[in-house]
């Protein structure tokens, strides 16, 4: 992953209506939610999922800048329950996100800060173990 030292948060992002007070996995699609996104959203339930325990440390969303096909929702709706689903402001996105093309997963600490960004190439495995690390570092959350 890459990490994101600078202090931004999900609001330079361009993420309204986010407010938790655990850390997230969050995946952003600044185009359709293609299979990329799809695998990125299933990646990052798994990795909720795989905290065992520390599972209530954490959550995951979906943050997108067009509304999403009517049977990818229901699925969402129907097989995510625990999603949290936000809209993504282009303009805001593609400032912060400099290079990230496609689909992305980001680590983000309580407070709303950026701390890591993954590609959809990613395996879930390596995420799950910089989130374990970041949880075993930290106080908040």
């Amino acid at each position: 992953g890459e990490l994101i030292g600078n202090g931004q948060s999900l609001a330079d992002l361009g993420v309204s209506g986010a407010t938790q007070a655990r850390w997230q996995i969050l995946v952003t699609a600044p185009q359709q939610c293609a299979e990329d996104c799809r695998q990125l959203v299933y990646t990052a339930r798994q990795i909720q999922i795989g905290l065992n325990r520390e599972a209530t440390r954490a959550s995951h969303g979906l943050a997108v800048s067009s509304p999403l096909p009517a049977d990818y929702d229901a699925q969402l709706q129907r097989e995510y329950p625990q999603l949290g689903r936000y809209e993504l402001a282009l303009p805001a996105y593609e400032k912060t996100a400099k290079g990230a093309s496609g689909a992305q997963l980001w680590l983000v600490d309580p407070h709303g800060n950026l701390v890591l960004r993954y590609d959809a190439t990613t395996k879930g495995k390596a995420i799950l173990n910089d989130l374990r690390l970041l949880l075993k570092l930290s106080q908040i959350g």
